[in-house]
């Protein structure tokens, strides 16, 4: 349950880069270029919204994050 309301959360947030929100989300991004594929991390966090289904049963629950990978591969 609080594993699909996170999802839910960082889901709908993806699109509007997090801007409709009322907490602020920590953003970090890398690339990487390696033998043959490039990838690209996104990284976002936040404290845990007390509306997220299941919080209540995840009393020392502080925040929440996500991972975002897009690797693409470059065949020769």
């Amino acid at each position: 349950m609080l594993h699909d309301g996170t999802q839910a959360f960082f889901g709908d947030a993806i699109v509007p880069s997090f801007e409709k929100f009322k907490v602020k989300v920590s953003r970090h991004e890398t690339h990487e270029r390696e033998r043959g594929f490039d990838e690209i991390c996104r990284y976002g966090a936040c404290e845990t919204l007390a509306e997220l289904p299941g919080r209540a049963i995840w009393t020392t629950l502080a925040a929440i994050g996500m991972t975002l990978n897009q690797t693409t591969l470059h065949l020769k």
